[in-house]
This record gives C-alpha cells, structure tokens and sequence, in this order.
C-alpha cells in the first residue's frame, strides 16, 4: 500500500523529484526528507530528518556523496533504510575501510555533501563551512534553520 501512495504523490508532483517507474519510491514534496547536521572530524558522519508529518520516506538507493565524480566517493544507501515522520537517520563513516558499515569517504571543512536521489532526480547539498574540532555543521534551529556551528 505504501508504494502505490509514493505512486500517487509522484504522479502529483510539478518539480522537486523526476520520478520514473524504476527508480523507486521518492518523497513527495509535502514530507521532505533534509540535511541537518554533518560530523566532519574523523567521527565524520551525516544526519537526516523526515521533517514531515504523515508517510515513510525510503532511502533506499539513495546515495551520500562529497564528489560525486569519483566512485569511491558514492554510498549507496542500503535497501530498507526507512525514515519515519519526524524520524532520524544518521549514517556514519566506517572505522575501518571496508568494514560494510557506511561510507569509505572523509568529510572536510571545505567540502559539499550530496544526497542524490537514484537517476540523479533530487539532489539536497550543503557546503561545509571552516568547523573547529569539538563542533559539527548542522542546522539551528533544528531541521528547519540555516547553517551554522553547532554542537
């Protein structure tokens, strides 16, 4: 039931994604899935928020990157990775390269951070700013404001 209302909401939309029958389930405009706060310190790691209030947002297939030109810079996200309504997901870096558990890519001061929706449809980005060790990049107030430190 879920895919058939992600049908209906795409079938709906004038801009934000372009969706297509094999790209999978997109967010609809009204349940946006946002940037909210990135770790750019070794812990290096990224924070998602479904800032809606109705719909699961699937992830699946999305993919994180800081340069989407070279293909060890592009995670996929795994299938199922869901966000609820008001939900969170943070998806981290790996210790250790090659462990399976999220991104092999370094985040830095200076970089852009992409979420790119499969077939390159939605694109969210944020530029990281000069942040000092003990702080992370993130939006104040939380999930809705602009850019700034924050710990």
């Amino acid at each position: 039931m879920m895919r058939n209302s992600v049908k209906a909401a795409c079938m709906m939309m004038i801009f934000w994604v372009a969706c297509g029958t094999d790209e999978g389930p997109k967010p609809p405009p009204d349940e946006p899935i946002v940037m909210n706060e990135v770790d750019v310190h070794g812990r290096d790691w990224v924070e998602l928020v479904n800032t809606g209030t109705s719909g699961i947002i699937d992830l699946s297939g999305w993919t994180l990157t800081d340069d989407p030109g070279k293909e060890s810079h592009l995670y996929v996200i795994p299938p199922g990775t869901e966000v609820g309504p008001g939900e969170r997901i943070v998806i981290k870096g790996e210790k250790v390269k090659g462990d399976g558990t999220g991104f092999t890519f370094g985040i830095k001061s200076g970089e852009t951070v992409r979420l790119m929706a499969p077939g390159g449809g939605a694109q969210l980005t944020v530029a990281i700013k000069d942040v000092p060790d003990g702080f992370t990049w993130g939006r104040y107030p939380d999930s809705t404001g602009g850019w700034q430190l924050t710990l």
